[in-house]
């Protein structure tokens, strides 16, 4: 198995998502040394001791950094903010290029897969639905229906 994965998370705080990413990251690599695992943080907000173990067998990248526009994270607003600011996906390019799958892990990192797709056609979408509600909403809010819109249409090629 030759797969690069792309792990597309808001924080590494220890947390339920979190803690599984580190797990299931450490465990793919132990089982074979020759998958490629990037992870992509939608906020700077990350736990010192997760953080660093993982830097040391993955690269980690923020979203902020692939702004248009210099951007202080904040905490809590940046997942959403991050989602919405202007990216310079073909700077990301690089970085989605070679990737196999794509596996996100809430509504706002599906917004930001769904875009990278535009870079890497090839790639396959895997969503965690690690909370109950995650995909279930009715809400008014435009970003709530465009995630459910994007989830519910977005391909046979996704599904696994």
């Amino acid at each position: 198995m030759n797969n690069s994965f792309l792990f597309i998370v808001g924080t590494l705080n220890i947390g339920g998502v979190e803690t599984y990413i580190k797990r299931l990251t450490i465990n793919l690599l132990k089982k074979n040394n020759n998958i490629k695992i990037n992870i992509l943080l939608l906020t700077k907000s990350y736990d010192n001791e997760m953080f660093f173990e993982l830097k040391n067998c993955v690269e980690i990248f923020f979203l902020s950094d692939f702004s248009f526009i210099p951007f202080k994270n904040s905490q809590l607003f940046d997942k959403l903010a991050n989602v919405i600011i202007p990216i310079n996906f073909k700077k990301l390019s690089n970085l989605i290029g070679h990737i196999d799958f794509i596996h996100t892990t809430s509504s706002e990192t599906l917004l930001v897969a769904n875009n990278l797709l535009k870079y890497n056609k090839n790639a396959k979408v895997i969503s965690g639905i690690y909370h109950s509600k995650e995909y279930i909403w009715e809400s008014n809010f435009y970003f709530r229906k465009v995630e459910k819109d994007i989830f519910i249409n977005f391909g046979e090629k996704n599904i696994i």
